[in-house]
This record gives C-alpha cells, structure tokens and sequence, in this order.
C-alpha cells in the first residue's frame, strides 16, 4: 500500500511505543484535571507534552536518517540474519524448551 517498509522502522518503533503507550494512559487523566483546574494544566500537560515531543523527535530522526532503496534491502537482510542467528542461538542452548524430566513427572 505505501510501497516499501522503511529499515527505521524497526528502531524507531522500539524508542516510540513505550513512550507513546504511556502518553496515551497519562494523557486522559492529565487533560480531564486541567480541564477541571486550569491553572495547574501547564504542570499537569507537561509529561504528555514532554512524550508527544519525543515520539516525534524520533519519527524526524528515522526518516532523516533511512537509507536509500539499495541499502534498505542490505539492512533487512542483514536484520533477518541477525534475527535467524539469535533463534538458532537460542534454540541450541535449550532455554527455550520445555523441560520434560522424570522427576517433575512424579510430581
């Protein structure tokens, strides 16, 4: 539908979806109080303020900073290999298995 997915995509979203969660569950009650006292709605906004501020300083950062169609291929291939190698990783090491001991059958 947009044409391609950017490569920022990936960092981008991890800085911004923790903060933009939080600005969403603090913006509600944050703007019901300031509507109800004005006066403190300055001290009140300000973290709502301070994350929307973020979420976009970190939106013109990524698409600043995404490189041009070739390297964006490079970059995901090179994601999805990172990716692979932790699965694989991980999967030798056994931590992700379930344990399926005599003893915890005794159980």
């Amino acid at each position: 539908m947009f044409g391609r997915l950017p490569l920022m995509s990936v960092p981008a979203n991890l800085l911004a979806v923790p903060v933009a969660g939080a600005v969403m569950l603090y913006g509600l009650p944050a703007s019901i109080v300031s509507g109800l006292v004005p006066v403190l709605a300055p001290l009140v906004m300000f973290p709502a303020y301070a994350g929307t501020k973020w979420v976009d300083v970190v939106a013109r950062i990524g698409a600043r900073v995404e490189p041009d169609p070739p390297w964006v291929w490079v970059g995901w291939i090179a994601l999805v290999g990172v990716l692979a190698g932790v699965v694989a990783v991980s999967s030798r090491t056994g931590k992700n298995r379930p344990r399926h001991d005599d003893a915890s059958a005794d159980r």
